[in-house]
């Protein structure tokens, strides 16, 4: 009798998980990439990329398989559609809602700054002067002399039909919220006394949005202090305002650096309810001398923690 049972067993345990995964709700899959375009404005030409970021299985952060082989310099990200299958559509999201859409083309291995990632090139009725998070690329490429404007937004896709909200707010803060956050960000970065009243902190970003469906406004910002000698500091923070009216952290971080490499940074994409539990997640770019990296940010109870980081470029 008991041997009998260990011998249904295995059969037994392969039939539990093809109902898993067989189930609706387990083969909800969404994937998260972004889409970047890419303007030469040396050669006057555009292109738009796809680079896959994660995948969501089952409300959980999941790399994208088969990022570049070092070895062999092959690409095989099997578990983005985009990669596997040509025209696999994706949706563009920016600042609370869909603006567009982007259709996955070609496969293939792209520079993005001095190393390459595994990207799709893709087609999009977007424009380079529509809103999105805008950088500069300058320098030195194996083809000569390039100049780019780049815009990046979130693009999505799901095999359930259902669409995550995008959360950022467009509407400004008002005076009082900028100066007691310009407070905030001088108080953690140069400390308090007569000192951080004679310090100018620059504030690169204040960007608030909606951290959940009940209406709670949380605020990304991002600031640098200039020092003696070249020197700098710079704050990449998440607050909130507590029932003091002070703002209060839930995510930071100070960093060192100088005006030749810069300092380790945050940049914000957009905060975007992904995984549908009705709270923001944060998309960003993590920037430190010559490495950049696409990071995910979720909140657990009142912090935001990185729960996924992927793709990595730079020199």
């Amino acid at each position: 009798m008991i041997e009998s049972i260990r011998r249904d067993l295995p059969t037994r345990l392969a039939v539990f998980l093809l109902f898993v995964f067989a189930s609706p709700v387990a083969s909800a899959e969404e994937e998260i990439a972004v889409l970047t375009i890419r303007r030469d404005n040396i050669h006057k030409s555009t292109r738009s990329e796809l680079v896959p970021i994660a995948r969501i299985v089952r409300g959980q952060f999941q790399p994208i398989a088969g990022v570049e082989d070092p070895e062999n310099g092959a690409c095989a990200p099997t578990t983005f559609r985009g990669w596997a299958q040509a025209g696999v559509t994706y949706e563009v999201l920016y600042r609370g809602g869909v603006i567009g859409s982007t259709i996955a083309q070609k496969h293939g291995r792209s520079g993005y700054s001095c190393s390459e990632l595994c990207v799709v090139s893709a087609a999009t009725s977007l424009k380079q002067k529509a809103p999105g998070l805008k950088s500069q690329r300058k320098g030195f490429d194996p083809s000569g002399l390039f100049d780019e404007s780049i815009t990046q937004y979130v693009a999505y896709a799901t095999t359930d039909g259902k669409r995550p909200y995008s959360t950022r707010m467009t509407a400004s803060l008002k005076s009082s919220d900028r100066s007691a956050l310009q407070t905030y960000a001088k108080t953690r970065v140069v400390g308090g006394g007569s000192e951080t009243a004679r310090r100018r902190i620059l504030m690169d970003t204040i960007a608030p949005f909606v951290g959940s469906k009940a209406g709670e406004v949380n605020i990304f910002l991002s600031g640098v202090v200039k020092g003696p000698k070249d020197a700098l500091r710079v704050i990449s923070a998440v607050v909130k305002r507590g029932e003091d009216g002070k703002f209060e952290s839930m995510f930071e971080v100070i960093e060192d650096g100088d005006e030749d490499r810069g300092a380790a940074s945050y940049e914000l994409v957009d905060a975007i309810d992904f995984d549908g539990d009705g709270m923001a997640e944060l998309l960003v770019v993590y920037h430190n001398y010559e490495f950049h990296e696409f990071q995910i940010l979720r909140r657990t109870g009142a912090r935001f923690e990185i729960v996924h980081k992927g793709p990595s470029y730079g020199c």
